[in-house]
This record gives C-alpha cells, sequence and structure tokens, in this order.
C-alpha cells in the first residue's frame, strides 16, 4: 500500500509539469489536457477501488473495535443503501447543470477527508457520521469522474470508459490483499483509509489545478448557454425518459437486477446444496477465480473497444449465460463449475460499463443525468426482485430461487433486442 501511494504520488508530480501547457486553444480543450483529465479520472477510480474493497477484510477489526453485535453493524448496510438512493436522485436532477470537472476535485476533497476522519471516529456513532459522508461523496466521485470521461473524450467516450472500470477491477482484486497484510503489519485498520484519504487529497489538488488552468474541461460550456455570465444548462427529462433508448436501457437493468441474486448467493447456496462436493475454502476460491475473471472481462472488452457494440454484447451474452447458469444448476461438479463460472463473469464483467456506455451514447450532453436514471432503475430492480427470488427460494428451494434468477438473464435481453434489433429491421425495411 505504501509503494502504491508513493507511486501515485510520485506519478502526479512527474506529470502536472504537463498542466502548464494543457491551455485552452481556440476555446476548445488541448488534447494534452483530455488525456490529463481522463488519466486522474483513472487514478482517481484506482484508488476508490481500493478504498472500497477493502471494507470486508477491516470490517472484523471494526467490529472489534468498536464491540459491535451483527445488528449494530448492520447500520452500515442500511446507510451505505438509503444513502446511495438519496445521491442518486440529486445526481439526476444536479450534476449535469454543473461544472463536473470542478466538483470532481472537490469530490476527492470530500471523500479524502471523510475517510481520513472515519479512521479517527471515537466513538461508533461518529463512525457512522463519517461513513455516511464517505458512501455519499464515493457515489459522487464514481459518477461524476465517469460523467467527465464521458465529456471529454466525445466519439470515444466508450473505449475511455471501458479502460476506467478495468482500472477499478483490478485493483478491486488487489485490494483486501493489501488491506490484510496492511492490517497483520500494523494492527490497525484506520491506517488504510487513511492513506487512501491521504492519496485522495493529493488526486483532488491535481485535478483541481487541472481545472483551473482549463475553463473549457467545463461542459456546460458546449452544451449549455450564457445568461447573465452564468452558465446555464436545461436538461430534457421527458426526452431522455421517453426515448426509447432509455426506456430499454432502464427495462434492461430492472430485469438485469435479479440475476445478481445468483452471484450474491453463489456461496450459501453451494455449500448448502452440496456440501459434500462444495466446501466453505471452496468456495470462497472459486467467487475469487470469478473475481479474477470479471477484471479480466473489463480488459478484453477495453482492447476490443469499437469491434463490438455494448447493445450486442449485453443481448447474446445473457442469453449464452442464462442458458449457462441455468444448465450449472444440474450439476454438481467441482471442476466443471470452475471452468463455467469464471465464464460467466468473463462473459458478463463488463455489463456494467456497456450499461453505462449506452446511456451515455443515447444522450452524450447529460451523461451524468443518464447514469443516475440507469443506477436508479437497476437499485429498484435489485430491492424488488431480490425479495421475491427469497421468497421463491424459501418457500419453494433456494434451486428454484437460483433458477428463477437465471431466467432474469433471458428475460433482460428481450427489451433491448425490441430497441436495437428493432430499430435496425425497420431501417432496412
Amino acid at each position: 500500500m505504501d509503494l502504491l501511494g508513493n507511486g501515485v504520488i510520485i506519478t502526479l508530480i512527474r506529470l502536472n509539469r504537463f498542466i502548464v501547457g494543457a491551455i485552452m486553444e481556440n476555446n476548445l480543450i488541448t488534447s494534452t489536457a483530455v488525456k490529463l483529465a481522463t488519466f486522474y479520472c483513472y487514478l482517481i477510480m484506482l484508488v476508490m477501488a481500493i478504498a472500497q474493497g477493502m471494507y470486508s477484510t477491516l470490517l472484523p477489526a471494526i467490529m472489534e473495535q468498536y464491540s459491535l453485535t451483527l445488528t449494530e453493524t448492520s447500520f452500515m448496510g442500511v446507510i451505505s443503501s438509503v444513502f446511495s438512493a438519496v445521491f442518486t436522485l440529486v445526481s439526476m436532477l444536479v450534476f449535469d447543470r454543473l461544472n463536473k470537472a470542478l466538483f470532481t476535485a472537490i469530490s476527492c476533497f470530500l471523500y479524502g477527508f471523510s475517510m481520513f476522519f472515519l479512521g479517527s471516529s471515537p466513538y461508533y456513532i461518529v463512525f457512522l457520521i463519517f461513513y455516511a459522508l464517505m458512501n455519499i461523496t464515493r457515489n459522487m466521485v464514481n459518477d461524476l469522474s465517469t460523467a467527465v470521461v464521458s465529456d471529454v473524450n466525445g466519439e470515444g467516450r466508450g473505449g475511455a470508459i471501458a479502460k476506467l472500470y478495468t482500472f477499478f477491477s483490478v485493483a478491486s482484486v488487489a485490494a483486501p490483499v493489501s488491506a490484510a497484510k496492511l492490517l497483520l503489519e500494523t494492527g490497525s485498520w484506520a491506517l488504510h483509509y487513511q492513506i487512501c484519504g491521504g492519496l485522495f487529497l493529493v488526486l483532488g489538488v491535481f485535478f483541481l489545478l487541472l481545472v483551473l488552468r482549463n475553463p473549457y474541461l467545463d461542459s456546460r460550456r458546449q452544451n449549455g448557454g450564457e445568461e447573465g455570465g452564468r452558465i446555464r444548462v436545461k436538461i430534457p427529462y421527458g426526452t431522455i425518459l421517453r426515448s426509447p433508448e432509455m426506456i430499454s436501457l432502464i427495462s434492461y437493468n430492472f430485469i438485469v437486477a435479479g440475476s445478481y441474486y445468483y452471484t450474491n448467493m453463489i456461496n450459501s447456496f453451494l455449500n448448502t446444496w452440496a456440501p459434500e462436493v462444495f466446501s466453505v475454502t471452496l468456495c470462497a476460491s472459486l467467487v475469487t477465480v470469478y473475481t479474477l475473471a470479471t477484471a479480466g472481462s473489463r480488459a478484453l472488452f477495453t482492447a476490443l473497444d469499437r469491434r463490438v457494440k455494448a447493445e450486442d454484447v449485453l443481448i447474446y451474452g445473457s442469453i449464452f449465460t442464462s442458458v449457462l447458469l441455468c444448465s450449472l444448476l444440474f450439476i454438481k461438479s467441482a471442476p466443471v463449475w470452475f471452468v463455467a463460472f469464471p465464464l460467466f463473469g468473463l462473459v458478463t464483467g463488463a455489463n456494467y460499463t456497456f450499461r453505462v456506455v449506452l446511456a451515455c451514447n443515447a444522450f452524450p450532453k447529460y451523461p451524468a443525468t443518464v447514469i443516475a436514471v440507469s443506477t436508479l432503475s437497476f437499485s429498484v430492480g435489485t430491492a424488488v426482485i431480490h425479495v421475491f427470488l427469497g421468497y421463491i427460494s424459501d418457500t419453494v428451494s433456494y434451486s428454484a430461487g437460483m433458477f428463477a434468477s437465471s431466467l432474469f438473464l433471458l428475460a433482460s435481453a428481450l427489451p433491448l433486442i425490441l430497441c436495437y434489433k428493432g430499430k435496425k429491421a425497420r431501417k432496412s425495411a
């Protein structure tokens, strides 16, 4: 972790000399400014993945320090869900009206401070306050950095967003290992948050310097108009919500959320369904391999970039993996699962990236708004469908619940087929 922190800071210092050269030319953003803004967003996503991915590893130490019961610990999950939903609504209404590049820098400061003080909380109630702030600002960092990458890269936004989430995936795999190592060496869970908080403060400083030197990183200057010295952006919510592309994406997100029940419950299911084959350790190894495959998925589709269409990956990937997951429920063989389940991760690991790309391609001038709409539809689908699947698992059988979950993948392809394949058929007619 120390090496990573030093490497990030040294790299930023070396690159910062180019900021002076990244100035406006004929009221446009220079290529240097675009590259620096994109690169800083990649670093932001990398450090955020480490900060987010260390939570489960550090949780036992946090529980021990504050002498928490499981019920008291669950408050963190409730806070995370509630504040994420509130933030999504705020993001949908506000962020595309703001200077997203400037607020990315501000969100880095707030996220960094919240993590730094989280590690210094003397009481659990104080910890929860900073934990809530950390969740809000983390969502700000995620959505705003994605929106900035979409804004500055124009037609190349698909590949740039794919690379952004590749950085996140790779760092997510490394996060639990680095957290465990630091915890063993220091015995302090707080130090990890403080290091990540410090890195975000440094990233915020450099991003702020870039924004101040490049006013045209503010996409509103291209998308909106100036009235009385103020830049105003009118967001066409009705047009966005009525567009076939967004209707199909909202429907897809709502339905595909049901398939995440499968991955969330896989450890518990396998250990209950076939305990003689799948031990707790073996299930943990399976999930680790699956996680690596999802990271590989994002790297693979980043390399393919414009050679594949986002809608095609989601449609054919959903159909194929639905059949794959249904089939696995009839096979109690560890070797088969260790081949097939990572294959599922490889095919679907970049789904979130492609959902973001579809949203941004549909309304490139309003990336924060359409990302928020997309996220909200997925969150609602998760809340509704997972309760339904849990009821099936309890009243019918665990296998029935998992089978139904895999069918949601198949069903999710339908709205995208009707929108994109139907549009193609109408054009050729």
